[in-house]
């Protein structure tokens, strides 16, 4: 008997061991059962990474928000001629972060304050 018939005689017995599986309607129910679980399983997981993914969201959009009307205030302070420290103590903000913000409007005075929030977000400051 050569190699691929033995091969071949496996297959075939392995494959009615299958169809013998297929039709026992207990391991049939069994298999649904497990597929059905699983299938919930994943949607349910699948549900929670959506609602915790718009909660992230939800946190990171406030925080951009309050940084962006905070840069804004900043900006008008500052056309306005109050120090860094001045407006810290205004707006009752860390001074160092106040002191940021400023530097970089004054590197960058055509921006807006979304584009200051942006560039102080990538230097890792928040």
């Amino acid at each position: 008997m050569s190699q691929n018939d033995i091969s071949y005689a496996i297959i075939k017995k392995v494959q009615r061991k299958i169809d013998v599986i297929k039709m026992n309607e207990e391991i049939g129910v069994k298999y649904m059962n497990a597929w059905e679980e699983k299938v919930l399983d994943r949607q349910e997981a699948y549900n929670e990474g959506i609602a915790e993914g718009e909660s992230t969201g939800i946190i990171k959009g406030k925080t951009e928000g309050a940084m962006t009307n905070l840069i804004m205030l900043i900006q008008r302070k500052q056309k306005k001629g109050q120090s860094a420290d001045q407006i810290a103590e205004d707006l009752l903000e860390n001074p160092g972060l106040v002191n940021k913000i400023c530097s970089l409007i004054a590197e960058h005075p055509a921006w807006d304050a979304e584009r200051i929030y942006k560039e102080y977000k990538e230097n890792g400051e928040i």
